[in-house]
């Protein structure tokens, strides 16, 4: 008896029923055929039959080689694999296993079997955290592994931290944006937190508020019953910081250059006497003269050299000088020396003039 024809449209049949249909239309062709073969001498109508139905059980082999061939759909794209979970700290235990089963859920077709997703995650471990799964996952444990998710389920129990969300809602009640630091670094830190403090998200709005610097509090102040949801809030507060820190950086800018042109003005000696260009130069008489000030005066006191003569050793035991007797400079720094002696050159050269007069005149 044939096998009745199938209905056109789409297959519901699943892919392991459509091989069996397969296979069983492959066997009745083959068996068709083999007795028109053994046949000696069939007739026309039962040669025409057999081909017809051959042509039909053909037909539907056909259809069902093209629906199994569109059932079948290529395997995903393999995601990176995890890194390897040593000690819990690098990577963290959260974040190997937030990337395990990423993997494990993305690549699900990838493993056929569940003893594949353990093999997987096994290989994915090394160090202490393979050391802790190695005596269940042993084929000879008394208390193996069952599934993958048994193997995380098992290392969760060794790296998390039990008491993590406590310690989060502590640390989120102590956050405070420091003035050093940009909003987006802070903003970062603050959902960091959050989450793993589990915040409920009507608290996240006031809360961002409540933390930022003052500044920030005062420029973000007249906008802020306008801010709904926490995320205009931290739209509005990075746009406002970049601002501010614009307008500071330039502020400093101007500072410096300010400082490295600028030059103190000069400071002007009240008690000093003006001085006027082509002023008339003042002259003075022997004993008017000022005595020039040495630059050795006002040091402290010093042994005085010893000299032959009493008069010029009292005068060095005053500190006067040895020309005019006058304190405050020395014999070699004295107006008066020097007067003298200019006035001693003149003479010489006068009485060498008047030599030399004499000595041009002709006898008579």
């Amino acid at each position: 008896m044939a096998p009745a024809r199938r209905p056109a449209g789409p297959s519901n049949e699943s892919p392991n029923e459509a091989i069996q249909d397969l296979a069983a239309a492959n066997a009745e062709i083959d068996r068709l055929r083999a007795l028109l073969v053994s046949q000696e001498t069939p007739s026309e109508t039962e040669t025409m039959n057999s081909n017809r139905l051959a042509n039909v059980l053909e037909a539907i082999a056909q259809r069902l080689t093209r629906e199994d061939s569109l059932n079948r759909s290529p395997k995903s794209t393999k995601i990176p694999d995890p890194p390897l979970l040593t000690d819990g700290k690098d990577p963290t235990f959260d974040s190997w296993k937030l990337q395990i089963k990423g993997k494990l859920r993305t690549n699900a077709d990838h493993f056929l079997v569940e003893e594949d997703k353990m093999t997987y995650v096994f290989s994915r471990t090394g160090g202490d955290a393979q050391r802790h799964l190695q005596p269940r996952y042993d084929e000879e444990s008394k208390d193996p592994f069952l599934t993958a998710e048994d193997m995380i389920i098992y290392l969760s129990s060794i790296y998390e931290d039990p008491h993590k969300v406590q310690n989060a809602r502590l640390e989120y009640r102590g956050l405070m944006m420091k003035t050093s630091e940009t909003f987006a670094d802070f903003h970062t830190r603050f959902l960091h937190l959050a989450g793993q403090a589990r915040i409920p998200e009507e608290d996240l709005r006031p809360d961002l508020f409540d933390k930022l610097t003052l500044e920030l509090q005062r420029t973000a102040l007249p906008v802020y019953s306008t801010l709904r949801t926490v995320k205009s809030l931290a739209d509005e507060c990075l746009s406002l910081d970049q601002g501010l820190r614009r307008l500071k950086a330039r502020s400093d800018r101007l500072k410096a250059r300010t400082t490295s042109t600028g030059r103190n003005p000069p400071v002007k000696d009240s008690n000093a006497t003006p001085t006027t260009r082509n002023a008339p130069t003042r002259s003075f008489t022997r004993e008017q003269t000022p005595a020039r000030t040495s630059p050795r005066e006002g040091t402290p006191d010093r042994p005085r050299p010893s000299y032959p003569d009493p008069k010029t050793q009292a005068l060095s035991d005053q500190g006067a000088c040895f020309s005019c007797g006058k304190q405050g400079h020395f014999s070699k720094d004295c107006v008066l020396k020097v007067r003298d002696q200019a006035l001693a050159v003149q003479e010489v050269n006068a009485e060498s003039g008047n030599e030399s007069d004499e000595s041009g005149k002709e006898e008579p």
